[in-house]
């Protein structure tokens, strides 16, 4: 199920770059004269590893937990 990058919310577990990742943060950025962009911290699942992801302007894919 895809979602914009504005639905998203900490907690919540996404697909990105074919990895599962789970969302740490979420912030709205607007810098100055630049158009708005949505900041993330993600988690990758199977290692652990944080990353930052700038902007997330496509459609995200949800994973359904269950």
């Amino acid at each position: 199920m895809s979602i914009p990058a504005t639905q998203l919310r900490p907690g919540m577990i996404i697909k990105h770059n074919n990895d599962l990742h789970s969302v740490f943060s979420v912030e709205h950025r607007t810098p100055g004269n630049l158009r708005a962009f949505i900041q993330a911290k993600l988690r990758n699942l199977r290692t652990g590893a944080m990353s930052s992801t700038l902007p997330l302007a496509d459609p995200i894919e949800k994973v359904q937990r269950g």
